[in-house]
């Protein structure tokens, strides 16, 4: 029926998406947003017809049809049973989790994108390829690889096109009105994925005020001790988990100046963690023979049910035997002389502790140093989003998230290896869209994210190592990029817990998208075309704060040089007689980006109201510098 007049309503804001039927009797409203709806048709010389409770998900693509029966305008149909909606119009299949379900399931992790591995078709982490690093929420949709699922949030894409790492602002459980996994054939309009595509809607105010507080506590009062402290003999340590927010939306008003009652409406969401946890770090460390020289007592291994005690060869003289062997002169009793010792030696075997603990079954040193060290873990996320309705035909949507955490690991003791880092995320999105008239319509998203990871991995050092003082061959530091004197380059040997050493590393990943679309309807047509441009920038910042990132053993104290076979030698003996290797990473700085552009177009033909035919067309470049 042409001219007719179809009004839909959101009921929880009270805003009006009002439209007119084609001469076909189609109408289109492509600018609603999810949420619950009744919809009002009317026309002179026939009753007025009223459908309600009505909800739109995420993504839906619905068709509702509706007979007119002759009568009063003024006479009005009621249609007040909740109705079947049919997706007619889509071919894909999907899975919608709303607020009520999100924020009901039990989730200690509070991850909105955790969730989505409650849905069908969803693996969790998805198979990679070779040689490519991990990102948070990597998720495989139908089998296929984690990196060809896609991510949206509000209609911006939150992925980067290298490693496709999803900026870890992802708005709370609290700040999310639905998600919905999708996979099979999608339409045009959607790209940049070949398993499926996770949609996020973030929540909306309504004309009611409302708000949620809550609390997750646990401790260990609630725990019982774990498996390993009780082998270990260790008793139950500290820990503590508290997670806590509030989210609060409704109109925006402000008394005496502002009603946003029907037109402007805001939500914000708000929530923290801090985790703290003792935890138990075993070490090895050398034994005070070991620091001196003495490896008489060392066992390197075990044969025929017996410990193997080291026996220690020197690298730099040896003769050939009547075999042809190349063998190397032995220390007697495994002692090495001071005089034999380099001078670099004692610098590092002071960076080691005394053991304070017996040593594991059947060795030496290994796991002789316990401590405690208490990890910590605090975060806070924040979600803001803003709708505001300046009239029937211009609308506009904001959103910014931001996510932050630290992330605090101890080393075991001062100049051993321990880690931190600190993680800043933002992102945001602005939504626009007109509608010139009752048949046609423009959108516009334009979107973007920022991560910033920084991480430390090492020791920070000590303020009264002045390693210019140490006796280390000039060539160790000859690059000229190294960052403090007061942190010595790491040293690897054997079991023993790694010393000295100090690596940074800065990440930050730009994304920014910008999407078009103007949907036109044309008799029984319903004509849609876009451009949709991306682009990203990675930029790392990393290096050495030693100038070297780690001495290694240079092997030699074996008794034949070609023929380790782990019953003689001592890792400590070769650092001692001097025996080494390093190597660099050096300071870096790269910056590579990725940028696209895709095109489509699409018609949605409604041949009758039982069929409706599906037509697309998209063109997509990409170009890159890495």
């Amino acid at each position: 029926m042409p001219a007719a007049s179809v009004k839909a309503t959101n009921t929880a804001t009270n805003v009006e998406y009002p439209t007119i039927s084609n001469e076909a009797g189609v109408y289109v409203l492509p600018q609603l947003v999810p949420g619950p709806y009744k919809i009002t048709v009317s026309k002179e010389g026939f009753k007025t017809l009223v459908q309600s409770n009505l909800t739109l998900r995420i993504g839906d693509r619905l068709s509702q049809n509706f007979t007119l029966e002759p009568g009063e305008v003024q006479t009005t149909v009621d249609v007040t049973a909740s109705a079947v909606v049919l997706t007619t119009d889509d071919s894909t299949y999907s899975t919608t989790l709303d607020n009520s379900m999100i924020t009901a399931l039990p989730q200690l992790s509070r991850s909105t994108l955790d969730l989505t591995r409650v849905t069908p078709a969803v693996q969790g982490l998805g198979p990679r390829k070779a040689g490519e690093g991990g990102a948070d929420y990597d998720v495989a949709i139908a089998g296929t690889s984690y990196s060809g699922t896609a991510i949206t949030v509000d209609g911006t894409m939150v992925q980067d096109a290298e490693i496709n790492s999803t900026n870890r602002a992802i708005p709370s459980p609290d700040a999310v009105g639905e998600f919905k996994v999708q996979t099979g054939v999608l339409t045009a309009d959607v790209g940049r994925y070949s398993g499926g595509v996770i949609s996020i809607s973030t929540q909306s105010g309504t004309n009611d005020y409302h708000g949620r507080l809550f609390y997750y506590g646990r401790n260990h009062n609630l725990n019982s001790n774990s498996w390993n402290n009780n082998a270990l003999g260790v008793e139950k340590q500290p820990f503590h988990q508290n997670n806590y927010g509030l989210a609060v939306g409704g109109p925006l008003s402000i008394p005496k100046v502002y009603k946003g009652k029907d037109k402007t409406f805001f939500f914000f969401a708000w929530e923290a963690e801090r985790y703290s946890s003792s935890s138990l770090k075993t070490a090895s460390v050398p034994t005070p023979d070991e620091k001196r020289g003495d490896f008489s007592k060392s066992i390197i291994n075990e044969q025929n049910g017996q410990p193997v005690y080291a026996r220690i060869f020197d690298m730099f003289d040896g003769t050939t035997d009547s075999q042809g062997n190349f063998v190397h002169p032995e220390y007697a009793g495994a002692v090495i002389p001071q005089g034999k010792q380099v001078a670099l030696w004692p610098y590092y075997a002071s960076l080691w502790p005394d053991a304070n603990h017996a040593p594991d079954a059947n060795t030496s040193a290994q796991n002789n140093y316990y401590a405690l060290v208490s990890l910590r873990r605090p975060s806070d996320r924040e979600s803001f989003r803003l709708d505001h309705n300046f009239n029937d035909r211009h609308r506009l949507q904001a959103r910014v998230s931001h996510y932050r955490a630290n992330n605090i690991d101890p080393a075991p003791f001062q100049l051993a290896t321990g880690q931190s880092s600190y993680d800043n995320d933002w992102q945001f999105g602005l939504n626009y869209t007109w509608t010139p008239s009752s048949t046609s319509v423009f959108e516009m998203r334009l979107g973007g994210s920022v991560a910033k990871l920084a991480t430390n991995l090492g020791t920070y050092g000590d303020g009264s190592i002045d390693t210019d003082q140490w006796p280390f061959d000039p060539v160790l530091f000859s690059s000229g990029q190294r960052f403090s004197k007061h942190v010595p380059p790491g040293l690897q040997a054997g079991y023993y817990t790694p010393v000295g050493g100090g690596f940074f590393d800065q990440f930050t990943n730009h994304i920014y998208n910008a999407n078009f679309a103007y949907s036109k309807v044309w008799n029984r047509h319903t004509l849609k075309a876009g451009y949709q441009h991306y682009y990203s920038l990675s930029i790392e910042n990393g290096g050495d704060l030693s100038g070297a990132v780690a001495l290694y053993t240079g092997g030699g104290s074996n008794q034949f040089w070609d023929n380790n076979d782990g019953l003689t030698g001592h890792p400590l003996a070769e650092i001692m007689l001097g025996s080494s290797s390093f190597y660099q990473w050096g300071n870096f700085l790269i910056s590579p980006y990725n940028q696209g552009q895709s095109a489509f177009l699409m018609d949605d033909w409604k041949v009758n109201t039982k069929l409706t035919v599906q037509l697309g067309l998209r063109s997509v470049s990409l170009w890159n510098d890495f």
